[in-house]
């Protein structure tokens, strides 16, 4: 029973890091609350330690223990997969870090057109129909605002949707066009 305990030991731990990894970067994703980064960081620093911990517990059980050891290696194999998705999931969080996901929404009775957003990058839509909603990712370069001009019933119109972003605060946001201006 001492060995099964061993042999699984890696693969469980590999298992319950990447599900931990996942489900917070699918939160931050879907919801993009602050809170999760500091639960983010936190909860990363204390799986390296506990991978790092396991992984060298299995390699040092290996040396020792010829009738696991190739379970054993396996598993070190196993949580060394790890690593790629963990790197993925920072290249993610960077660029949902850099980047503002706009929702834009028409609210009015009216057909809008030309709608031209400026800014921290420049994002064009031809036209939304009354009630429509469409979703434009802008990234963020440097310190910068994001302003949406557009014609409404051939009036040129524009409104100041964020006022200023700046590296390492993306977010998600939905403005609602024709409402004026509304810092988000």
């Amino acid at each position: 029973m001492k060995y099964l305990k061993k042999d699984r030991l890696g693969k469980t731990v590999a298992l319950i890091s990447f599900i931990i990894g996942s489900i917070l970067i699918g939160l931050f994703f879907f919801t993009e609350k602050s809170e999760l980064l500091l639960i983010g960081y936190i909860s990363i620093i204390v799986i390296v330690i506990v991978n790092i911990a396991v992984f060298i517990a299995s390699l040092v059980e290996a040396v020792n223990n010829r009738i696991l050891r190739k379970k054993l290696l396996l598993n070190s194999g196993i949580m060394l997969l790890n690593i790629p998705v963990a790197f993925f999931y920072f290249w993610l969080m960077l660029i949902l870090l850099n980047t503002i996901r706009l929702t834009l929404v028409n609210p009015t009775d009216s057909k809008l057109t030309d709608l031209n957003i400026s800014g921290c990058e420049s994002k064009m839509i031809d036209e939304l129909e009354p009630g429509e909603s469409k979703t434009v990712w802008i990234s963020i370069k440097d310190d910068c605002s994001v302003i949406l001009n557009f014609k409404k019933e051939e009036t040129e119109k524009t409104e100041t949707i964020i006022g200023y972003a700046t590296n390492m605060g993306g977010r998600k946001a939905k403005h609602k066009i024709g409402q004026g201006n509304q810092e988000l």
